[in-house]
């Protein structure tokens, strides 16, 4: 059939136009269909299942880390998900198996987290957290290089996490990813 001879009005020639409702069709009135397994099964959030297999973000990720510290720059990556769907301890697992030395800034008392930057972080190639976390009174000159694996929803603090490295003391210049 012709695509121009279809006449939308009619509901089989609408199957035609659109093959994905026939699909949708047979999953509602099948009820041991896979949508009714996803509602009773647990879903895995991250569904890589073989540590060589990577989400094509997480690929340009290692790809960007790769570069930047063959360079001899370190990164503050930043992310967004870190509580009910926390995304870093994955993005730690992958960094660290491709050879990079990462850290996770840990939660807890505001005050306490500039000494343990202090400690752990300068050693660190990478170091992964919410951009929450550091928005206000840390230096983080050590790092050179800012990523933003996902953008926050405010502008105001993507602008003051921006700004934890670029600051008195930063002997190096500093280049901020945020991927589009």
């Amino acid at each position: 059939t012709d695509v121009d001879d279809l006449n939308p009005a009619n509901p089989a020639d609408q199957r035609g136009l659109f093959p994905d409702m026939l699909a949708r069709e047979a999953i509602e009135s099948d009820p041991t269909s896979e949508a009714e397994k996803l509602k009773t099964e647990p879903m895995d959030l991250y569904p890589v299942t073989h540590v060589g297999e990577f989400m094509p973000k997480e690929r340009w990720l290692l790809a960007q880390l790769r570069d930047i510290i063959s360079e001899g720059g370190t990164v503050l990556l930043y992310v967004r998900q870190t509580g009910k769907r926390n995304i870093q301890p994955r993005l730690l697992e992958i960094i660290t198996k491709a050879g990079i030395r990462a850290v996770i800034l840990p939660d807890g008392d505001a005050r306490l987290r500039e000494a343990w930057i202090q400690t752990h972080a300068r050693h660190a190639q990478v170091m992964i957290t919410n951009p929450k976390k550091v928005e206000t009174g840390l230096d983080l000159v050590m790092f050179n290089h800012v990523i933003f694996y996902e953008l926050d929803y405010s502008l105001f603090t993507m602008w003051q996490a921006m700004r934890r490295v670029w600051r008195l003391g930063q002997t190096k210049a500093v280049k901020i990813i945020i991927p589009i």
